[in-house]
């Protein structure tokens, strides 16, 4: 049993590692738009996953995971990285910036995801019948 737990750990060590060493080559350039799959193409990577076993489809899972927290954690509007960052900032400077005015900053934040989530979700169905 101890021993599972040991495996847990380095797993989930070595999934940490491996996306941010993807965050950091997606923001470097060293990674293409190809590179990056939505919702539809999650689908088809998780149903070649599944064919492929219980091991490798339970990987997957905790590394759709990870990525969800980590894109979470981004110090991006709207986004809660974003407001993490909007909480300091009013922390240090005393409450200077208007709650209108982050509302308008974290509305402009969501905008540019959906419109990053259109651009994957297109490569996505681009790539399927491309």
């Amino acid at each position: 049993m101890f021993t599972c737990g040991r495996y847990g750990a380095t797993a989930t060590w070595n999934l940490n590692k491996l996306m941010l060493k993807s965050l950091k080559m997606l923001f470097t350039g060293q990674m293409s738009r190809n590179d990056l799959a939505g919702p539809v193409g999650m689908v088809s990577l998780v149903n070649q996953t599944a064919a492929a076993g219980a091991v490798p489809y339970l990987y997957l899972a905790a590394l759709i995971c990870l990525n969800l927290a980590y894109i979470n954690l981004l110090p991006f509007p709207a986004l809660d990285g974003g407001r993490i960052i909007f909480v300091m900032i009013r922390k240090i400077t005393g409450n200077m910036i208007s709650d209108d005015m982050e509302g308008k900053v974290h509305l402009a934040g969501m905008f540019l995801l959906i419109a990053f989530a259109v651009f994957i979700t297109w490569n996505d169905i681009m790539r399927l019948f491309g």
